[in-house]
């Protein structure tokens, strides 16, 4: 029932007509207020054929500008205004007509990530990420987060056909731990490439300076987004992608080859197909080089007094599935780019997923392949159920 609920909370949408006097909201930056219909708590994004966010004479929205005030005509509010459409570009704030180019946040919104009261799969917490303004909270993500190796399972979003449309090169905030998210203080500090080089190469049992494994270019651990933060519409939905929580090591070199295209090929997926897109991407074991007596050495950045937090996944995956046509397909990412071998544990079909641009068995880019979502399923168990009725072709 969870799950059904969370995925109606994902894919439900406003139907709406317009016309030529229409309100038009458009040129979002990372100053502009959340757009919600009022008292709703769903984003919303442009229609098909459309840059603009759009609303018929006569309705009411809430600008939320979460942790600051709106802004309009030089006036200062709450951080949640209504304003009313009056026709183009033009609203009503607090008796006043204001264009929208006048209207802003003090500053850039505060996010927010937080355990709910819901377990998920693999015995993990449920963790929600978005903004919260006057008790009612705005979820952008949904994370499975396992609390014995301090990592997320997998991370949700929905990937809107409008995304493309989404403003780009806003300023890139940094990372955040959050409030009691994680049991290791500090995370960011196990990803600084001096301190995951000392904790790799005592675990392989090479030299605390040796440039072997994690080396000078770009072959070393990176912060991998599990939702990237191009997978989000809004600016301020942007920002919320940057929460440790939602990412895990993962070698740069990959990060920014294959799995890169991967995630530029599902967003122009979304477009082209017209479609709304659910999208789960997780982590699945524990990658296992082999030490200097030939013996498989299981990675991670936090080993200290016997803990073992933080792991290096063994790979990356992406579940992108049509909620509409219930079709969808599950791509995986070897996380090795020095991997001379590998096991692909579900029936390979990549070559019949024409819309990714990966070059697949590239393993110096990252080794990809392509799944049947319910084969796929059969190791990775912890992939939440829902209906599957075919390839996302």
């Amino acid at each position: 029932m969870l799950l059904i609920t969370t995925l109606l909370f994902l894919c439900s949408k406003p139907i709406l007509s317009f016309t030529v006097s229409d309100c038009q909201i458009s040129a979002l930056d990372d100053l502009s207020p959340i757009v919600v219909m009022h008292n709703q708590n769903e984003y919303l994004y442009p229609s098909i054929n459309d840059d603009s966010l759009r609303f018929s004479p006569g309705a009411s929205v809430d600008l939320i500008c979460a942790g600051g005030n709106v802004i309009a005509a030089s006036s200062s509010f709450t951080e949640v205004v209504t304003a009313t459409c009056i026709g183009s570009t033009l609203f009503r704030v607090a008796g006043m007509q204001v264009q929208w180019r006048d209207i802003s946040c003090s500053r850039v919104p505060t996010r927010l990530a937080r355990y709910t009261e819901h377990g998920c799969e693999n015995g993990g917490r449920e963790i929600e990420i978005g903004v919260s303004v006057q008790e009612r909270f705005l979820r952008s993500m949904l994370i499975c987060f396992d609390q014995s190796t301090q990592q997320a399972l997998y991370s949700l979003v929905k990937i809107p056909h409008s995304i493309n449309k989404r403003r780009e090169n806003t300023p890139r905030p940094g990372w955040l731990q959050g409030t009691g998210l994680f049991a290791v203080t500090s995370v960011t500090n196990y990803y600084t490439r001096v301190n995951q080089r000392a904790t790799i190469n005592r675990l392989l049992g090479l030299s605390e300076e040796s440039t072997e494994y994690i080396q000078n270019n770009n072959y070393y651990l990176a912060r991998g987004h599990l939702t990237a933060r191009s997978d989000t519409f809004y600016p301020s939905q942007q920002n919320q992608t940057f929460y440790l929580i939602n990412a895990a090591p993962q070698w740069q070199v990959i990060n920014q080859n294959n799995w890169y295209r991967v995630e530029v090929n599902t967003r122009d997926y979304a477009e082209s197909r017209k479609v709304d897109l659910l999208q789960w991407t997780g982590v699945y074991g524990v990658l296992a080089p082999r030490n200097q007596n030939n013996q498989p050495i299981k990675l991670y950045l936090y080993d200290i007094n016997g803990q073992k937090y933080l792991p290096v996944p063994e790979v990356f995956w992406r579940v992108v599935y049509d909620p509409v046509s219930q079709r969808g397909v599950a791509i995986i990412g070897l996380n090795d780019p020095y991997a001379s071998s590998y096991n692909i544990f579900c029936n390979d079909v990549s070559s019949k997923i024409t819309w990714v641009t990966a070059d697949w068995t590239n393993t110096a880019r990252g080794l990809t392949y392509a799944c049947e979502i319910d084969d796929f399923r059969r190791t990775v168990t912890f992939l939440p159920t829902f209906t599957v009725r075919g390839l996302l072709l």
